[in-house]
């Protein structure tokens, strides 16, 4: 039986303050806070994942709120 995973890309829940930001893991290594969508995007690119589909849960993992959850 095969166990469930997580995608390779954690955008995890808001940090809230002077300039919100969600912090990035791709393939369980910190990659870097993110403060727009496109941040996550980039993030993804550099690592090899150019064809990143944020909206697709196979790719990526949004904890409490998705890509228009920033503020």
């Amino acid at each position: 039986m095969d166990l469930p995973t997580d995608p390779p890309v954690i955008v995890f829940p808001p940090v809230y303050g002077d300039s919100p930001f969600r912090r990035v893991e791709i393939r369980h290594r910190p990659v870097g806070r993110a403060y727009r969508l496109a941040d996550v995007i980039e993030f993804a690119r550099r690592a090899g994942l150019e064809d990143l589909d944020p909206l697709d849960p196979e790719q990526v993992g949004w904890r409490r709120g998705g890509p228009d959850v920033w503020a």
